[in-house]
């Protein structure tokens, strides 16, 4: 971390974030420029994410800028140029180009993400081996909430607002909901590796080397794109049909059953033996180490992400399946949002609720859309979209199916949440 420890705070509340992943960093960058004083709490002994690869679309565009990392973060990027849809047979049909308008589609290794991000932070702020373990309110005065978050080491550390940016499993989300909530397992195995870009670039060629490659089969397909010059990211999903998924008794994993394991290359060739397509084959022997992943969403949607001074944030709040791409770009739009109203002159120790609850009210109804949305995603790659599994009902529905995420306009939203704050006459809602 290299940000100056003198920083201008401007505000008479103090923040604590839980969680110190990307999208815990996000905020806490969105805080720091907002003049919000803060503290990060990460659980392991140093940041970092799990997985390999993570990508953006051009709705991330406005709020990296915002935040003051869209330079940075270009230059290390990946700019796919090309996003296509092909079937797994021999003869790997081209079904459709899935192109964005307005903006790039980009990819990075998560750990030089992370990197990046922790140019932005100041050290003074960031705590390490913090598991967050519950969250206590001190005081239920609406003029000055204080509560008290406790942690794995015995320590506590007190703050005015708690932001949970603490992943799908998160443990301030029952302070916001009153009762625990489980992810739910969605009956889709995921297997994940990277390999090489050299061996993959004379097995497809430049076109579809350099983009993202979505390879359908029927109840499967592979999303594979370059995540750094010479690396490429791998993921293999295998899904249950829509009947048997989240059903109770199957949906919630045993106590201490792991969500990740290691697969065999064995076993991942024999689970996509019918799509017999050379790309498929060459991925999947191309990788040297791969795990295969139990994928989870929380569902239903969570009905709000506030209560009084604490406030839920990415998969916190919508952690959900990968197929839309959006579980970074949507805990982005979050930490946009949240650092725009908790910056604005109006919002002080004694009105936070009331901007928490436009918060809830602006991004609560896109956060939930985008991760119901990525569950019919996913059926749609996998040939199990509303118009069948024949090469024209693919391409009818995958052509413009990420468009409406893709072009939205989150300074508007932002415009939004300011003018409903500048609206209200600042009284703090009844508690």
């Amino acid at each position: 971390m290299s940000v100056p420890s003198s920083i201008p705070w401007t505000k008479d509340f103090r923040v604590a974030i839980v969680g110190g992943g990307i999208g815990g960093l996000f905020c806490a960058i969105s805080l720091r420029k907002s003049g919000v004083p803060f503290d990060i709490f990460e659980a392991a002994a140093q940041f970092g994410e799990v997985g390999a690869g993570i990508g953006f679309a051009p709705n991330a565009e406005e709020a990296m800028r915002y935040l003051g990392i869209f330079e940075d973060y270009m230059q290390a990027a990946n700019h796919r140029e090309s996003y296509s849809l092909i079937l797994g047979n021999e003869t790997q049909d081209h079904v459709a180009d899935i192109l964005p308008r307005g903006g790039p589609i980009t990819s990075i290794h998560r750990a030089r993400m992370l990197n990046i991000l922790l140019e932005h932070v100041p050290s003074e702020c960031a705590h390490l081996k913090k598991r967050c373990v519950r969250v206590e309110q001190v005081s239920t005065d609406p003029q000055a909430p204080l509560y008290r978050v406790h942690f794995h080491d015995g320590t506590t550390h007190e703050a005015n607002l708690v932001i949970g940016a603490d992943g799908i499993r998160s443990v301030v989300r029952q302070s916001v909901l009153g009762h625990r909530v489980e992810p739910r397992y969605v009956g889709t195995r995921a297997y994940r590796g990277i390999f090489p870009a050299d061996e993959w670039l004379k097995t497809v060629g430049p076109e579809y080397a350099s983009g993202l490659l979505i390879i359908s089969g029927l109840g499967k397909h592979l999303i594979i794109f370059p995540i750094d010059g010479n690396l490429i990211n791998l993921v293999g999903f295998i899904s249950d049909p829509r009947e048997k998924r989240f059903v109770e008794g199957t949906d919630i994993l045993p106590v201490g059953e792991p969500w990740v394991q290691p697969a065999s290359h064995d076993q991942a060739l024999s689970d996509f033996a019918d799509m017999p397509g050379p790309f498929v084959k060459t991925a999947f022997k191309s990788i040297e180490h791969m795990t295969v992943w139990k994928i989870h969403s929380l569902w239903p949607a969570l009905p709000t992400y506030v209560k009084d001074g604490i406030a839920l944030l990415g998969d916190a709040a919508h952690g959900m399946t990968p197929h839309c791409g959006q579980g970074a770009g949507q805990a982005l739009e979050d930490s946009y949002i949240l650092g725009r109203l908790l910056g604005h002159p109006k919002t002080t120790l004694q009105t936070l609720h009331s901007s928490l609850v436009i918060y809830d009210e602006v991004r609560r109804p896109r956060g939930n859309k985008v991760l119901e949305y990525s569950l019919e995603t996913g059926d749609v790659w996998d040939g199990w979209g509303p118009n069948g599994e024949s090469n024209e009902g693919r391409k009818l529905d995958a052509d413009g199916r990420l468009d409406w995420i893709w072009e939205h306009n989150i300074s508007e939203d932002g415009e939004r949440a300011i003018a409903i704050l500048e609206a209200r006459d600042g009284a703090p809602p009844v508690m």
